[in-house]
């Protein structure tokens, strides 16, 4: 695959995505700094990906086996450009250096979900120590051998994120809160997604950008994280999700005789010191939240049946990218979402006292 494509957003720009094959593009970057020394940044997830250029007299080559980036700032002076590869936390180190140093960025993603491309700041680690830096963009490059493996969890995310948005609708009608700007924005990039490669890339480009400018991204991805090990986790995470949503607003009445056991949930969660800062709806809130159910379930129903019925057809086009089951039963994640997730819908479903049972 060596075109290139240009995806036009409606708001701010997105740095350049480059399609083109990794050689062409390592021996384009020594072209286009013809002084100084090229450094080369991987960690275990893309060991090697750089293996063609690094033997250059004018490379350096730095292997980042954790999130500390005091090795890339060990390096000497003059160095014109970095490009680097791997996870997101290698991405956004390199970028934190990068930006510090004054220094262009070539970024060579293998999670084509493209997290930590496009972060606007990160929370620098240097040894031990972590600080606030902003980070500039970078150029680009996919390359088709590296990123293809990543195709099925990043389709995955766009499903999980589409579903991040009815949680967006659902949270403003039960909260009475205004939708985010981006929202019209992102429905239109997710509610069709014919799942090539092309705009997999795109799209979850696009989503990046959104979100770094305050588009929220739904307690799915925690589910999704929690639910780690395996490829189809966003996937899972969309299963459980839908399903709880479904039922939540089928068939889900609050419990006024029952008060879940909130210091319980969060020690049982393993993060017993939540329970300090637990936002805990008052009476009044409460009723206003119940009221508002009943009032919005109607319209909330038809959109999560809407996206349920639809998981056949997201399933067909997933098994073009990787092995994904129609079912999911982690159910021990999800009971403990509201507590990872403490602004997230699945709250407001416990507090209604309807996740004891999972």
């Amino acid at each position: 695959m060596q075109q290139a494509i240009t995806y036009a957003p409606k708001m701010n720009s997105v740095p350049e995505i480059c399609f083109s094959a990794r050689e062409a593009e390592l021996k384009k970057l020594f072209n286009d700094y013809p002084v100084g020394k090229i450094l080369f940044v991987s960690d275990g997830s893309s060991f090697g990906l750089f293996s063609g250029a690094v033997h250059s007299p004018r490379a350096l080559a730095v292997v980042l086996d954790g999130d500390d980036a005091l090795p890339l700032f060990c390096m000497p002076d003059g160095i014109a450009c970095v490009a680097v590869s791997g996870r997101r936390e290698t991405l956004l180190a390199t970028r934190g250096y990068a930006a510090i140093c004054g220094v262009p960025t070539v970024l060579f993603p293998v999670d084509a979900s493209l997290y930590g491309v496009f972060d606007g700041q990160t929370q620098l680690l240097t040894n031990g120590v972590r600080g606030e830096v902003k980070l500039n963009d970078g150029r680009v490059v996919y390359d088709e051998k590296a990123i293809t493996p990543s195709l099925g969890r990043a389709l995955a995310g766009l499903y999980l994120s589409r579903l991040a948005l009815f949680e967006t609708r659902a949270l403003s009608i039960l909260k009475r809160t205004e939708l985010p700007d981006a929202f019209e924005e992102a429905f239109g990039l997710l509610d069709t997604v014919k799942g090539d490669a092309e705009e997999i890339i795109a799209k979850n480009a696009r989503l990046r950008v959104l979100e770094r400018d305050g588009l929220p991204v739904g307690e799915g991805a925690a589910l999704a994280n929690l639910l780690r090990g395996s490829e189809d986790a966003p996937w899972r995470a969309f299963l459980l999700l839908s399903s709880l949503y479904a039922a939540f607003f089928k068939r889900g009445k609050p419990r006024r005789y029952r008060v879940p056991d909130y210091s319980a949930r969060f020690l049982a969660a393993g993060i017993a010191e939540g329970y300090l800062t637990a936002n805990i709806p008052t009476a009044e809130e409460y009723s206003r939240r119940a009221l508002a159910l009943e009032r919005g379930r109607g319209e909330l129903l038809r959109e999560i049946n809407a996206l349920t019925d639809r998981r056949a057809e997201y399933l067909f086009r997933l098994r073009r990218y990787m092995a994904a089951e129609d079912a999911a039963c982690e159910l021990g994640a999800l009971s403990r979402l509201p507590e990872v997730v403490p602004s997230g819908l699945s709250a407001i479903i416990r507090d209604f006292g309807l996740m004891e049972e999972l």
